[in-house]
């Protein structure tokens, strides 16, 4: 049987129940908790949350980077040293080989695939730029972003002109992949040394 204290004109109360009383007052006090208004958790964190069900719940870090896992999609690749020999006639993927961040390992930098897939979908700002170490003078040759092996964009440029620059905003879907890729009228090459990049960021969904 629970004790309880008596107080005049005969109110009882138990024990336990000041006990959670007091118990709630204090943390009132120390965590500045007050029912209709904002929790001040004092720099503390909440920890132990479970897996959120309502749009109104609380939910852990790991749950939010899960939700869009995309977020944080930020790459810049280059080509490293040496340069890439250019055929005529033909499109050619430029062989990025370095990379200089990578944030969420997006960015395949082998040499051989070199190409960016999406891991969510949402809207991406695409460049690339090049620049020949060797090149004819005459002629034309055309910059492109490629997505799923498909053209999506094209820069067209003169041999006179010794670098040069695309820039996008795509709508891409989880798993899309993009790569870029040359062609040229006359036998060049692509210079490395940081000159020839790509850099892609995630804007939002």
């Amino acid at each position: 049987m629970s004790k309880k204290i008596t107080f005049l004109l005969g109110i009882s109360i138990s024990i336990s129940l000041i006990v959670s009383l007091v118990t709630f007052f204090l943390a009132r006090q120390v965590l500045g908790l007050t029912f209709g208004g904002a929790p001040s958790m004092g720099g503390n964190k909440i920890t132990s949350l479970g897996t959120p069900t309502s749009s109104g719940d609380a939910a852990t870090k790991n749950y939010a980077d899960s939700v869009d896992p995309g977020a944080k999609s930020a790459v810049r690749a280059y080509r490293n040293t040496t340069g890439q020999t250019i055929p005529s006639g033909t499109w050619q993927k430029i062989l990025f080989n370095a990379e200089n961040y990578d944030a969420a390992g997006n960015f395949n930098a082998d040499g051989v695939n070199s190409n960016f897939t999406a891991p969510s979908a949402g809207y991406y700002f695409i460049s690339a730029t090049m620049r020949w170490s060797s090149y004819s003078g005459t002629g034309t040759y055309t910059l492109a972003i490629y997505k799923n092996g498909s053209r999506i964009t094209r820069k067209y440029l003169y041999g006179y002109v010794i670098s040069g620059t695309t820039t996008s905003v795509e709508s891409l879907a989880a798993g899309d992949v993009i790569d870029i890729r040359i062609y040229s009228s006359g036998g060049t090459i692509i210079a490395g040394s940081h000159y020839t990049y790509i850099s892609i960021y995630k804007l939002g969904s």
